[in-house]
């Protein structure tokens, strides 16, 4: 079952009138065994719409995929945008049709903000300072394009729109539950 937590809190997270709840994956231990205890316990009781950027564990099994669509998204809130990322995908690189949605909004987008949302910090894998930060966690096997490929493209939409890159993975290790660190003008790693 979801944590009693947020079972107890379903009517005061709806009360807010969000435009969203986002999750920052790892929303199921086991899809398989546990999606219909969610859609009974959470799902079916709560009005605030629910995004989940997978996590490792969201994608074992086979019912995620099948019952809750693709692992990556793009949403529009007015001028804001907020893209789910699967970064279990490629070996925790941004490629494809992921890395391609990154190049759109570096070359147009012109909001407000945009808050990019994925399990995994793989912003931090290869950085000096954050990597130790997180050394209990599952990291790609020969490091990422994040440096390489995202991180030019952030700079990019940085220049017009504040970036917050969100990400749920933290293995336990980190020396802190909440992790807020200005990385550049315009750029925040949460």
């Amino acid at each position: 079952y979801p944590a009693a937590t947020l079972l107890a809190n379903i009517a005061a997270i709806d009360s807010l009138h969000a435009n969203a709840l986002v999750s920052t994956g790892d929303l199921f231990l086991d899809p398989d065994r546990d999606s219909a205890r969610y859609a009974r316990s959470l799902f079916s009781r709560l009005r605030t719409p629910l995004f989940n950027a997978p996590g490792n564990h969201d994608l074992e099994g086979r019912s995620y995929q099948r019952s809750y669509g693709p692992t990556h998204s793009t949403i529009s809130m007015g001028e804001d945008r907020i893209v789910l990322l699967d970064t279990e995908r490629d070996n925790g690189d941004l490629v494809g049709d992921q890395l391609e949605v990154l190049k759109d909004l570096a070359a147009g987008f012109h909001g407000d903000r945009l808050f990019i949302v994925s399990h995994r910090p793989v912003w931090a894998e290869d950085h000096p300072v954050y990597g130790p930060l997180f050394k209990g966690n599952t990291r790609s096997a020969l490091g990422n394009n994040f440096k390489r490929d995202v991180e030019p493209l952030l700079e990019r939409i940085a220049s017009n729109a504040a970036v917050f890159w969100i990400s749920g993975s933290m293995a336990g290790g980190a020396p802190s539950s909440i992790f807020f660190q200005p990385a550049g003008k315009g750029i925040t790693y949460i």
